[in-house]
């Protein structure tokens, strides 16, 4: 009875595998697809000025509406300075890593560990792949 039950289990097992292969080949396939059309990343891609001001303004709503501290290290009165002076120089496009660097003092001035500001993606990638 235990030889049967051993039998019926490979049987099983090699079913299950092999009737998942298909599977794995079209994830692979969609996978190779997906890698065609994603553009390669351009670290001189300059960003229009209204891009960046819109991001910025989503920063700063999404830390005024989301972060329970914000103004417990800083007050209000300085971070509203620091938002003003960014959005005074986001006159001219930049590139994704100058955008990085204008806000940046501002995240480090909450002065909250866990808060921070990250590249994105596509710039890790591009990091890791080209230093």
């Amino acid at each position: 009875m235990k030889k049967v039950l051993l039998t019926w289990r490979i049987c099983l097992t090699a079913v299950l595998i092999f009737s998942c292969l298909p599977l794995a080949g079209q994830q692979a396939a969609a996978v190779d697809k997906a890698k065609e059309k994603t553009p390669v990343y351009n670290p001189d891609h300059k960003y229009t000025a209204a891009q960046l001001q819109e991001d910025s303004q989503l920063l700063r709503t999404a830390l005024e509406e989301a972060h329970g501290g914000l103004y417990y290290y800083t007050s209000k009165k300085e971070l509203d300075r620091q938002f003003n002076s960014i959005k005074e120089k986001l006159t001219r496009p930049m590139t994704e890593l100058e955008f990085y660097s204008l806000v940046l003092p501002l995240i480090a001035n909450i002065n909250d560990g866990h808060t921070g500001l990250r590249s994105s993606k596509a710039w890790d990638d591009y990091y890791q792949k080209n230093y």
